[in-house]
């Protein structure tokens, strides 16, 4: 990722945060958290992702529709001559962070089988994708 797209992925990150803490009066998206960006080479595109306790389709459809007001606020903000088109995504992430960390926790280990504790990482997480 070039320096450009990292300053931007930032900025983007604190605005949007901003924006959904601030701005947005909405009830579906309290307790909703910003987890990370993902932005596309071309910086045509930003993938948002969130987590909440008990998420909804009515969430995503809800911030899918609130899309262009955050972009009117993202354009305000950060004098961009073009502005991301922003993709609200579930982050599952973290529960599979969860799900490994306590089958790994469970494993005892000496430092010769830390390559095999690797692969069975990434297995594991390859499963779970």
């Amino acid at each position: 990722m070039s320096v450009r797209q990292e300053k931007l992925k930032k900025e983007l990150f604190r605005v949007i945060k901003e924006v959904l803490t601030y701005d947005i009066s909405n009830p579906l998206i309290i307790g909703m958290e910003i987890t990370s960006l993902d932005i596309s080479r071309d910086l045509s595109h930003c993938v948002v992702y969130y987590v909440k306790k008990n998420p909804s389709e009515e969430l995503e459809a809800s911030l899918t529709k609130m899309s262009s007001f955050i972009k009117g606020k993202i354009s305000r903000r950060l004098k961009l001559r073009k502005i991301p088109n922003l993709i609200f995504k579930y982050d599952s992430r973290p529960e599979y962070v969860e799900k490994i960390d306590k089958i790994l926790g469970g494993i005892k280990y000496s430092s010769q089988d830390e390559e095999k504790l690797l692969d069975m990482y990434k297995k594991l997480d390859n499963e779970l994708k």
